[in-house]
């Protein structure tokens, strides 16, 4: 009867998780790095000290793209050990790592409030269940994920078990919480 209770209390959880009569919004607070807002996929910033350029790269070659000024600040989004230390700040422009520019990481726990992403998973009979990713704890999030996991599990396990009862109710002459006499 316990076991019962708790698959019926995790079932109602992921119906209230995953309902569509549920509002779900795509607003979300912006997560600030200073004055500056900080976006997905951002790793960190540069700031321009001196005037300097920006580039592309063209067959395997650093090409000026862009001049820009000092005090200008660019987002980074990746970092190559290429050409003497790339920044990139978008698709393809990069700022080159030299003593006109200057670095800054962003702390972690800025962007891990941007980055844990929650996504439906199922299996068999319509049973789903939710599963992270993006935590910075690894141990944590697989942890988290196995037990939601084990969860929906139980809860094929439990509704499984409900089937089989219900055909041998039948069998027996229960249908619908009634007995019929022959």
């Amino acid at each position: 009867m316990k076991g019962f209770k708790r698959v019926i209390a995790a079932i109602l959880v992921f119906a209230v998780l995953f309902s569509p009569l549920v509002p779900h919004t795509d607003a979300e607070a912006k997560v600030m790095w200073g004055n500056q807002e900080l976006v997905k996929g951002q790793i960190g910033r540069v700031t321009i000290l001196k005037n300097t350029s920006l580039y592309n790269i063209k067959n395997n070659k650093l090409v000026t793209a862009k001049k820009v000024s000092k005090g200008q600040i660019y987002r980074v989004y990746s970092y190559s050990g290429k050409y003497g230390g790339i920044y990139g700040v978008s698709k393809d422009l990069y700022a080159q790592k030299s003593s006109s520019i200057k670095y800054e990481r962003a702390p972690s726990d800025t962007i891990q409030a941007l980055g844990i992403t929650v996504t439906k998973k199922s299996l068999a009979n319509n049973i789903s269940y939710p599963e992270a990713s993006g935590l910075f704890n690894k141990p944590f999030e697989a942890s988290f994920n196995r037990k939601f996991l084990n969860i929906a599990k139980e809860t094929q396990q439990a509704n499984k078990e409900l089937k089989e009862q219900e055909k041998e109710d039948r069998e027996n002459g229960w249908y619908q919480g009634l007995i019929f006499v022959i």
